[in-house]
């Protein structure tokens, strides 16, 4: 994932360290075998980093990594949602930006696993949990 780094297409510097950081904690999550004593410092140190432009970043840096890497799809795919857990449980930060990055990497594993599975099926379990937990705004099917 290292020489991803430089291809994210951002908007400036602050895009870049979003992606920087997000490839950062995606290679820990495929080298630790997702060891929260590995991710959550690294979250620690850069938690101002956890908010909407991460959710934003995260959604690029999946796209340019599953396009470039169709053989390892299911690994991207399972390094995001391990990754979203991990946000979603970390207990430092703003609670609500946590959970709206794991709505966001949620759906980019649903997007890219296959429908009826069982790790869909768990994927759709931890987004509705997600919703439930949900801070800022509405669910998308509410109205008014």
């Amino acid at each position: 994932m290292e020489e991803n780094r430089d291809r994210v297409n951002s908007e400036g510097e602050n895009s870049q360290e979003y992606a920087n950081f997000i490839l950062e904690l995606l290679q820990a999550e495929q080298d630790s075998n997702s060891d929260i004593k590995v991710i959550y410092p690294i979250l620690d140190q850069r938690q101002h980093l956890l908010n909407a432009g991460f959710s934003e970043t995260l959604q690029q840096v999946a796209q340019i990594l599953i396009a470039e890497h169709p053989e390892a799809i299911s690994s991207i795919v399972a390094d995001i949602e391990n990754l979203s857990i991990h946000i979603k449980n970390f207990p430092l930060g703003s609670r609500a930006n946590n959970i709206e990055i794991a709505i966001t990497g949620y759906q980019i594993v649903l997007n890219n696993w296959q429908p009826g599975s069982e790790k869909f099926a768990e994927t759709q379990n931890n987004l509705a949990i997600a919703y439930r937990n949900r801070i800022n705004g509405r669910l998308p099917t509410e109205t008014g």
